[in-house]
């Protein structure tokens, strides 16, 4: 039960750091764009933001297994998740000539992407990390248990 509250903290850290980084970009384009900004940065939060938190729970997930094998391919399901997501919606709103991207949701999308991307890894690692000191605290025990 901590590990999920944990995934859910981690959540909404991640989404709370892209929001406020979304709004300054946001703001910092109204400027040359107008206030449609802030609308290109809202679509970009919630794009990325879903990403990185479905990212991070699989991430969260393959670390608790016990398959020594699924630490990789949690790694490789979460990065398609991270990477795809976006790319799948930048690509579907350039087919639909979308006016978010005469906005800067282009690169209120990157700016999004690359507060995130290091957030997400420090807090997949930290799950990581967590997993092996839990797996190496049993082995000891059992060691300690059958000596």
């Amino acid at each position: 039960m901590a590990a999920v509250k944990k995934v859910f903290k981690y959540i909404l850290m991640l989404n709370l750091c892209l929001a406020l980084v979304s709004l300054l970009g946001s703001a910092w384009l109204v400027r040359t764009v107008g206030s449609q900004a802030y609308a290109a940065g809202a679509v970009a939060t919630v794009v990325v933001g879903i990403a990185a938190s479905l990212a991070l729970l699989i991430s969260s997930i393959h670390s608790r297994q016990v398959k020594a094998d699924s630490g990789v391919s949690g790694v490789l399901l979460a990065m398609l998740v991270r990477m795809g997501l976006p790319l799948a919606v930048l690509l579907g709103m350039q087919q639909l000539h979308s006016p978010l991207l005469e906005a800067g949701f282009t690169g209120l999308l990157v700016l999004n992407y690359l507060v995130a991307l290091p957030l997400e890894t420090l807090m997949s690692l930290a799950f990581q990390r967590e997993t092996t000191q839990h797996e190496s605290g049993s082995d000891v025990s059992a060691t300690a248990i059958s000596s």
